[in-house]
C-alpha cells in the first residue's frame, strides 16, 4: 500500500510539475473578429480566468488545461458578443475568435428626431452597445431607461415588426422611425420620410395590415400617384376589423 502511495504522489508530482512547464505554458492570445468589442478588455477576461492553479497543482496558463469553458462564459456575457470559438494554435498560443452582433436597428431615448442618444439592437431587440454606428431604422418609447442586454420587445413580437417596416418599402413607403406609445404600446406610430404617420395596431396580424395598405396604395380613386399623396397625408389609422381611416394636410 505504501509503494502505490508514493507512486501516484510521484506521479502527481510529475503531472504538477508538467503542467508548470514553461514550454506548455500560454505566452500569446490572438483576439480576432471583434470591432467594437475593444481587444484589452477581452483579453483581460482571457487572463484573469488563466491565473492561479486548479487545486493549487496544476497551472491554468497550461495549454492542455487552460479554462476555455469558462473564458468563453466570461467573454460572451459581454452585451456586443454574439458567439465565441477557441482554438489552441501551438503549445504556447491560442486564438480566440468573436462574433459581434451586428446592429439591426437603433433604440433611440427620448420622443423627438432631435434626440442623439441611440443604442444599438441586433436582430432579436436586444440593446447590445450604448453606440449606434448606422443609420439603420428607429424606434422610440417602450423603455425609459434604456441598458444594455435589456430586449426592447420580445423576439417574436420584434422580428414581427421588423418585417413589417421592411416591407413598407415595397410599397412606395419610406418608414424612418416608429414611437410606440407608453399608454397604449400596442399603438406604434411609424414617421415616414415625407413627414405623413402611419398608425398601427401591433396586436392585428400584420400580415393583413400590409395587405389592407397595398389596396389603399394602387387605388387611384384614393391615391392618383404615391408621391403627390404622400406629400399631403397628415395621418393613416389601420386598426383592427381591416378598418383604415386617413386625414390629408
Amino acid at each position: 500500500g505504501l509503494y502505490i502511495l508514493l507512486a501516484l504522489g510521484l506521479i502527481f508530482s510529475c503531472l504538477s510539475f508538467l503542467s508548470q512547464s514553461r514550454f506548455m505554458a500560454i505566452k500569446e492570445i490572438i483576439i480576432t473578429g471583434n470591432n467594437r468589442a475593444k481587444t484589452d478588455m477581452i483579453l483581460a477576461k482571457a487572463l484573469r480566468e488563466m491565473s492561479g492553479n486548479y487545486f493549487y497543482f496544476f497551472s491554468k496558463e497550461n495549454i492542455f488545461l487552460y479554462p476555455a469553458h469558462r473564458i468563453r462564459e466570461k467573454i460572451i456575457a459581454l452585451p456586443l458578443i454574439q458567439s465565441v470559438d477557441i482554438e489552441r494554435k501551438s503549445l504556447t498560443k491560442i486564438e480566440i475568435k468573436i462574433e459581434e452582433r451586428k446592429e439591426d436597428a437603433r433604440f433611440c431615448d427620448g420622443a423627438t428626431m432631435e434626440t442623439n442618444l441611440c443604442f444599438s439592437l441586433d436582430e432579436n431587440g436586444l440593446i447590445f452597445d450604448r453606440v449606434a454606428t448606422s443609420t439603420a431604422f428607429v424606434y422610440r418609447g417602450l423603455i425609459s431607461s434604456p441598458s444594455l442586454g435589456q430586449s426592447f420587445l420580445r423576439t417574436e413580437e420584434f422580428k414581427k415588426i421588423q418585417f413589417f417596416i421592411r416591407e413598407l418599402g415595397s410599397l412606395g413607403l419610406v418608414p424612418i422611425e416608429a414611437l410606440f406609445d407608453i399608454d397604449e404600446p400596442h399603438y406604434m406610430t411609424v414617421v415616414l420620410f415625407t413627414g405623413g404617420r402611419l398608425i398601427i395596431n401591433t396586436n392585428d396580424d400584420l400580415a393583413i395590415v400590409l395587405s389592407n395598405l397595398s389596396s389603399i396604395m394602387r387605388d387611384k380613386t384614393v391615391v392618383p400617384t404615391i408621391s403627390s399623396f404622400l406629400k399631403k397625408l397628415d395621418y393613416m389609422k389601420l386598426d383592427s376589423k381591416n378598418k383604415i381611416v386617413y386625414k390629408l394636410k
